[in-house]
Parts: C-alpha cells; structure tokens; sequence
C-alpha cells in the first residue's frame, strides 16, 4: 500500500480511492506511511456478524494476496453483489473464474493500472457482478462439503 496510494493517487486526480483494511492497529500504524493511511480506513478486526454491512458500505474486495489456502472473501464478495479485483493467482481464478478482475500481485504498476480501468469501467463492475451470481452456483454446500470429507475419510480409514 506504500508504494500503491501514491502511485494511484496521482492518476486518479479526481477520484478519492479508499482502501478498507480490517488489521489490528499495531500492524496499521507500524507498516504503513502516513500517505497510505490518508487513503485507508482500518476497521480492524471485524464480527462475522458485521461483514455483511462491511460488504454492503463497500463498492468492491480488493484482495491483493500471494497465498490462500482457503478465503471466504470470494465468495462473500459474490453473494453480497461486489466485484472483485485479485491476484492473478490459481487459487483465486480457480475459485472465481470470470466472477474477478485479476493483477500482477507482485507489480505494483499492473494493480495500479487494472485498479483506473476498474473504476472508471462500469460495464466492467456490473459483469462481475453478474459474472459473481453464476459462479455462486458452482459452490458446493456446507452439507456437500461435509460429506465429501466424510468419503475422503471413510476412504483413508478402509486403507
């Protein structure tokens, strides 16, 4: 985020971008220039109970990550009707296929460039919007999960 907001900044004139983070304040306050902090605000930890509503005051997730093993932020993002803007990464096109706008997460001028096409693309928003509704509908449900970690196992404890 250092060397994101101003680089962002200075292409956006016109535009007041603002990143949400949800970081305990230590971590805010100790990694971040006082130019990145002006474009953030850090809600801190959040109660599941409250990432609906985080959601909803939120145009989009953006998930700048190298390492996932498992997020629910997809497919929130998803069913609370938010376009994505991710990593470039396996695990995030597996998951999201065309449902995510994608960056270099290692090239900050690539997320910086894809972030001024994004915002300033409202086609772009409302089809991964769209895009997000039909992938939901590739998830499977707790329920199926379940069981197949249930034949997973029952496999394993037959060997």
């Amino acid at each position: 985020m250092n060397r994101l907001v101003p680089k962002l900044n200075n292409k956006l004139k016109e535009v007041n971008v603002k990143f949400i983070l949800t970081v305990d304040d230590d971590l805010f306050h100790s990694k971040l220039t006082e130019e990145a902090r002006e474009s953030i605000i850090n809600v801190g930890r959040v109660d599941i109970s409250k990432c609906p509503q985080l959601y909803y005051e939120s145009d989009a997730l953006f998930l700048p990550t190298l390492l996932e093993c498992s997020t629910a932020n997809y497919p929130e993002a998803m069913k609370m009707e938010r376009p994505i803007l991710t990593s470039n990464l396996s695990f995030a096109t597996k998951v999201c296929e065309d449902a995510a706008y994608y960056f270099d997460p290692m090239d900050v001028d690539d997320i910086v460039d894809k972030l001024v096409f994004f915002i300033n693309s409202q086609e772009l928003r409302t089809e991964l919007v769209m895009n997000g509704k039909k992938q939901l509908n590739t998830f499977f449900t707790s329920e199926q999960r379940a069981n197949k970690y249930l034949k997973i196992c029952e496999l394993i404890s037959k060997k």
